[in-house]
């Protein structure tokens, strides 16, 4: 118990220096969170990033010590400081899957607007202000920053470079490599656009028959990996007495921790065999 407070104690401690001791910004520009400040920029304004992070603090130290105050079982008080550890990190890899996403299924229909506005007699630089105009975010945020750094000075083929490090998707370097050629060979850029676009759409049709054909396998991941936990809670109540050694003793923590480590690989393990890249 006093192990427990202590720890909750020190976790507080270096939440509220950080927090009102020290600069916000300066604490997500750590290299540890510095992803984390590109995701958020990306979606949120800064007062929100503040508001955010000042509710995920109140909320987690609640929690903590509702915790340790009504159970009494350590084991699940770790899962739930774990839980509270692992929610931010599992939050900005959603957003930022979510962002990706919402970018591919943009570009294809964008690099169709390219082509027909320079086949119209647009120049370049006029067919990416008109994508940064006319289409919503992410692809409007990435464009309009491309568009900024041109009208800053930096040449076409290294702004075109940045959006690659920015963005490395394979259908942006593959769309950025047609332009970068097509300017360098002198090639017609707008037919070569037109092709780039079919061969995305092809790209994510086949992800898409892919997706539908292996989330029967994504899904029996998570079942067979939730058995065991389901298990052990039925026979909890059905035999509260022998199951009760998995919680007392140096044994049962011992099966418990393996279990976990079992469950964690079983489930990577199946994910990793159905999820196939084109």
């Amino acid at each position: 118990m006093f192990v427990g407070i202590f720890v909750i104690l020190t976790i507080i401690f270096f939440i509220v220096y950080t927090f009102f001791f020290k600069n916000v910004s300066n604490f997500y520009d750590t290299k540890r969170l510095d992803s984390f400040k590109k995701v958020f920029d990306q979606n949120f304004s800064e007062s929100n990033i503040d508001r955010y992070f000042l509710i995920y603090i109140v909320v987690s130290i609640l929690l903590m010590f509702s915790a340790l105050y009504f159970l009494s079982n350590y084991i699940l008080v770790f899962g739930i400081v774990a839980a509270l550890v692992a929610l931010p990190f599992i939050l900005i890899r959603y957003i930022k899957q979510k962002r990706i996403n919402l970018f591919e299924k943009q570009l294809p229909d964008a690099i169709d607007l390219m082509g027909g506005s320079l086949l119209a007699g647009n120049s370049l630089s006029g067919a990416f202000s008109l994508i940064a105009e006319e289409y919503p975010p992410p692809l409007s945020q990435e464009i309009g920053l491309l568009v900024r750094e041109q009208k800053l000075g930096v040449s076409v083929d290294h702004s075109l470079q940045n959006f690659t490090k920015r963005m490395p998707l394979n259908s942006v370097v593959l769309t950025v490599a047609v332009i970068r050629t097509s300017i360098e060979t002198g090639g017609e850029l707008s037919y070569a656009l037109k092709n780039v676009a079919q061969t995305l759409r092809s790209i994510a049709q086949a992800e898409g028959k892919i997706k539908a054909l292996t989330s029967q396998g994504k899904m029996q991941a998570w079942v067979v990996g939730s058995m065991p936990i389901a298990l052990i809670m039925i026979l909890s109540k059905m035999e509260p007495e022998a199951m009760s050694q998995l919680w007392t003793t140096t044994e049962g923590y011992m099966a418990l921790g393996a279990l976990i480590v079992f469950e964690i690989l079983g489930i990577i393990f199946i994910r990793k065999i159905v999820n196939i890249d084109i």
